[in-house]
């Protein structure tokens, strides 16, 4: 939390909230070498969006970044065709209010070379980019299948980016659990981020890569607290959390 100090650090290192107006140094930077901090997209994980989306599933990208920032991302990782992997993108999402505003207080707005457009839509009509909005739900009823398979941003549900499921900080030490050493005996308590993982997610995956070639029926084990700790986690659960539960 960074307090009063907290715009003035933005402005500096961010600039603009769009990426657009070049100014700050995060996005001046990511855009002379988006190589040096983004990192693409195997083919697998391509052939898997395309997969998904074949089978019928609805495909959604919602992020509060700007449109123009999303596409410098999604260029980079995924292709100058990653439009063409979803139904419907929202940028500027400006979560949480896009899950708990009513709909006229956030209206879907258009997008034209990534400026949206003064006047609200009334209603989603069709499949497309769009931005802001204060309703899921809207979404889902202009299409015509109503389960959605996937958006960005949260913990719930989602992917969580670990490195690896067994590195361990040599700073911090173990994400999962912590080691309190004292007069020679160890003491082990689960730290607070994995207690969160285990309380609002529903599975925890390292990598989309990790689940790529699996098939689309393929059936997770969730967390759920009449289950061992290591349960919920794919490919295979952090060896720290397997030392954990054999002590």
């Amino acid at each position: 939390r960074m307090g009063k100090n907290d715009s003035y650090f933005r402005h500096v290192l961010f600039g603009h909230i769009s990426c657009l107006e070049d100014t700050g140094t995060y996005f001046p930077s990511v855009k002379r070498c988006p190589g040096r901090y983004l990192q693409p997209c195997s083919d697998a994980v391509k052939r898997w969006l395309r997969s998904m989306k074949k089978s019928g599933k609805i495909l959604l990208l919602i992020t509060s970044s700007h449109s123009d920032y999303c596409r410098l991302v999604c260029e980079h990782i995924l292709g100058s065709d990653f439009e063409e992997l979803f139904d419907i993108i929202i940028t500027n999402a400006l979560k949480p209010g896009f899950f708990s505003l009513v709909p006229q207080q956030r209206p879907f707005r258009t997008l034209v070379d990534d400026v949206e457009d003064s006047e609200g839509l009334p209603s989603l009509e069709k499949p497309g980019w769009y931005s802001q909005e204060s309703e899921l739900d809207q979404i889902l009823r202009c299409l015509k299948n109503p389960t959605p398979s996937g958006t960005g941003g949260g913990m719930e549900g989602q992917d969580q980016g670990m490195k690896s499921p067994s590195a361990v900080s040599n700073q911090w030490g173990s994400y999962f659990v912590d080691v309190q050493k004292n007069e020679g005996e160890e003491t082990r308590s689960l730290t607070w981020c994995c207690h969160s993982i285990h309380t609002y997610s529903t599975m925890a995956i390292p990598s989309i890569e990790a689940i790529a070639d699996l098939p689309l029926d393929f059936k997770f084990q969730r967390f759920s607290s009449d289950k061992p700790i290591t349960t919920g986690y794919y490919p295979r659960p952090p060896d720290s959390l397997l030392k954990w539960e054999e002590n």
